[in-house]
């Protein structure tokens, strides 16, 4: 069974107010990168995946990158448990 999950660490390039106690600057490009993560339940061989957005394109992308992935090892799927919905 593969394991697919979807974690949002947060972006940024210098360091915020909280450890400066600078409220004036802020971090250009700050957000969220989207990262896809896959985890084979039987190997626990983890393959994780920075996708632009949650978009259905990125979705199947994520999916997709992995299957191949695994296969390079000779694993093979038959179910696939998420917890982000369709």
């Amino acid at each position: 069974m593969l394991d697919l999950d979807i974690k949002k660490p947060g972006r940024f390039q210098r360091p915020g107010h909280r450890v400066t106690g600078d409220r004036t600057q802020s971090s250009p490009r700050a957000g969220w990168e989207i990262v896809h993560v896959a985890l084979d339940d039987h190997s626990r061989v983890a393959f994780a995946d920075i996708q632009p957005d949650e978009s259905r394109r990125s979705a199947c992308r994520a999916l997709l990158s992995p299957l191949r992935y695994y296969r390079s090892f000779g694993i093979a799927f038959r179910r696939v448990l998420t917890d982000n919905g369709g």
